[in-house]
């Protein structure tokens, strides 16, 4: 089987061509500085690395939301995409997701302004604390100021939703090529957060129905593989982080201000199959992972 670049996809045999990386990194970089919604993700702009921690702990789940829009550029719009492959790098549970095929949309980031439902069958409604869900729809605001009503933007739009709502802590509405929709739900671990077979089934039930897909991100192992998952559930801890992020697991770490996730850099054999530019950029990381290690100390 002809091997493929973990980052890129491109052939890693000597005798056939090499995809430039370079090339993913100017688009990355156009891409960022002139689409108006992407343009702090900039890969020249590190201000975020001297910022200090954010007192509510929550720099972890804008990139995220941030992370998802930018990776929703990557197909077309209106592309069919299989859901797994919308997750390359993550450990999932069944690792195909069962072969479910989506329709990509270009997603826009909001902020919800109240609690939201999350699961397929109430996205977008307001959720009540006693997580009853109510049949009016939560408003949510643009990163440009303006509002919106969800049911006006289902398929168009990733939603960070209110702190503390009994439901993700962020959702996309996925239409599917066959069937009825799904809610793509992800939730941040962050540091010593409890992990357990208990607490993602209760994750599931408050966030999920049926074939939604659950994605956690931690940013400390939690020492779960992909037979400890229920289905159409994935995992992304930081043996993950370089496949899943790629170009911007740096800022991935510097989010979650989890310095030990560059330590994957410390010997490229971490990545077997990186291409010769891939493993240039890997070793740039790991080159300035030495100098974000010393701001995140600070």
């Amino acid at each position: 089987m002809l091997k493929r670049c973990s980052w890129c996809s491109c052939s890693t045999i000597k005798k056939e061509p090499i995809v430039d990386f370079s090339c993913h990194i100017f688009g990355f970089t156009w891409l960022s500085r002139n689409a108006p919604s992407l343009q702090h993700w900039a890969l020249m702009d590190y201000t975020a690395i001297g910022k200090g921690p954010d007192p509510g702990g929550h720099d972890f789940e804008d990139f995220l939301v941030n992370f998802r829009a930018l990776k929703s550029l990557a197909w077309n719009d209106g592309e069919k995409v299989g859901l797994s492959d919308l997750h390359a790098g993550a450990c999932l549970q069944p690792s195909n997701l069962k072969g479910v095929q989506v329709i990509n949309r270009h997603l826009e980031v909001v902020t919800a302004q109240g609690w939201t439902a999350t699961n397929s069958n109430d996205f977008g409604r307001i959720k009540g604390q006693n997580g009853t869900v109510r049949q009016r729809w939560q408003k949510a605001s643009k990163q440009r100021g303006a509002e919106i009503e969800l049911n006006s933007s289902r398929y168009s739009c990733i939603v960070l939703n209110a702190k503390g709502a009994p439901a993700a802590d962020f959702v996309s509405l996925l239409q599917k090529v066959e069937g009825a929709p799904l809610s793509e739900c992800g939730q941040a671990k962050q540091g010593d957060a409890p992990l357990s077979k208990k607490i993602i089934q209760d994750e599931r039930s408050k966030s999920c129905v049926g074939d939604d897909l659950l994605m956690l991100f931690c940013s400390k192992d939690k020492g779960f593989g992909k037979e400890d998952l229920p289905r159409m559930t994935g995992i992304v801890q930081p043996a993950q982080w370089p496949q899943y992020f790629g170009p911007y697991v740096g800022r991935a770490s510097v989010a979650a201000k989890y310095e030990l996730a560059f330590a994957a850099f410390a010997n490229l054999e971490t990545f077997p199959t990186l291409c010769e530019c891939c493993a240039l950029l890997c070793s740039f990381l790991h080159f300035c992972s030495a100098q974000i290690g010393v701001c995140l100390a600070d």
